[in-house]
């Protein structure tokens, strides 16, 4: 009987850089970031899942979070540009709360826009 071997590589440096060994220009670029600390987005945090759900073929899982992962840099993006035009934190927070205000992606979405052409 012959034994199968399986190899899951799931947010490996295999995803991020090309080839079996790296090189020395990759392997420098990720010394370079070891020192200091990184807090992850959470954006980007649920694409990491969302990618790690691809290669377990999970669709339906992938497919939420990489969904969910565009609603939370829209709401990120959405307030830190509407402080930046000297909105309150909490105004917009409510308003983001409520289902008829900023709730909905779509409202959110043309908001963005109108926020963004202020700040150009």
């Amino acid at each position: 009987m012959r034994e199968r071997q399986y190899t899951y590589r799931l947010n490996t440096l295999e995803d991020l850089y090309p080839g079996p060994i790296l090189e020395r220009p990759f392997l420098e670029t990720l010394a370079a970031t070891l020192p200091g600390a990184y807090d992850l987005p959470l954006h980007y945090d649920l694409l990491l899942h969302a990618q790690t759900q691809l290669k377990r073929r999970n669709y339906r899982v992938a497919v939420l979070e990489a969904e969910t992962a565009f609603e939370v840099y829209v709401a990120d993006l959405l307030l830190r540009a509407k402080v930046g035009v000297g909105e309150d934190t909490e105004a917009v927070m409510a308003a983001m709360e409520d289902l008829q205000g900023l709730g909905p992606l779509t409202k959110r979405l043309r908001e963005l826009d109108r926020v963004l052409t202020l700040l150009a």
